[in-house]
């Protein structure tokens, strides 16, 4: 029989010739399936690894290599800074360095040292670059607290070259002799304001007059201060409730518990 034929001559071990052969993947292969993925990501890690690690060494070497140009340049400008404190006017060539090192962003911030008997009135040039811009802008109405000013100025130089209020304060008496559009004004409470030249008094005291007018069971200051908005200060409007109030435009009540209330007037007086 031929099952008893095949079992004798072990046909299962003849390997037929004409059978494809099957070949086993080898290690060299590319792999597929989950571990493939896996060994794909881990390259592209490594390949973004060094990539940002090359990136990183470029970056410290520009930083090493421009220290020295900044504190050239640091240096410079004190020298350029000391020239024109000792001079009447500014020399056209150090005007033009100046220029360069304030496009760099190293333009040093005025000191005593360097400045001498000049000092204030650096410093009232660099507190009129700053606020005479911020005036032009909401929420400011022309004119800021000086302590806002203070807080401001000094935020713009750092904490390494702060100035006190008095060196501001005496700052503010060199404006007019140094043709800035800035004036310094004191209302009788005491409080400082810094207005910008042309700046009307009168446009702050309409504005306060229309909130008034509008709200005919009057208002407190906080509540006038939130209808005008963050750029007057309470100490601000303070003061211009009172210069409202002594040419007649206003008047006020005190009205227990809730305080002293402004209201516009029904007929206008004058005192």
């Amino acid at each position: 029989m031929l099952s008893k034929k095949s079992f004798e001559t072990k046909a299962w071990k003849v390997i037929d010739k004409h059978l494809p052969k099957i070949e086993t993947m080898s290690s060299t292969s590319t792999r597929g399936g989950i571990q493939g993925l896996v060994d794909k990501a881990e390259k592209s890690v490594s390949q973004t690894n060094q990539q940002l690690g090359e990136a990183f060494q470029d970056i410290q070497t520009l930083m090493d290599r421009a220290a020295p140009m900044v504190q050239l340049a640091s240096s410079i400008a004190a020298k350029v800074q000391k020239i024109n404190s000792s001079s009447v006017g500014e020399d056209p060539d150090n005007a033009l360095i100046r220029n360069y090192l304030v496009q760099l962003g190293i333009d040093s911030p005025v000191t005593k040292d360097v400045a001498g008997s000049l000092f204030h009135q650096e410093l009232a040039k660099e507190i009129g670059k700053i606020i005479v811009p911020l005036l032009s802008q909401p929420p400011y109405l022309g004119a800021i607290d000086l302590v806002d000013v203070y807080c401001i100025f000094n935020r713009a130089r750092g904490v390494g070259n702060l100035v006190s209020p008095e060196d501001i304060l005496k700052s503010c008496d060199c404006f007019d002799k140094l043709c800035i559009p800035l004036l310094l004004k004191k209302f009788p409470s005491g409080v400082n304001v810094l207005q910008a030249k042309g700046f009307a008094e009168d446009m702050v005291i309409s504005r306060i007059m229309s909130e008034l007018k509008e709200q005919s069971d009057g208002l407190d200051v906080t509540g006038l201060s939130n209808r005008l908005g963050n750029g007057i200060s309470l100490e601000m409007l303070n003061g211009y409730l009172q210069s409202a109030e002594e040419k007649g435009l206003i008047c006020r009540d005190s009205a227990p518990p809730l305080g002293i209330l402004f209201y516009f007037p029904v007929t206008p007086f004058f005192p």
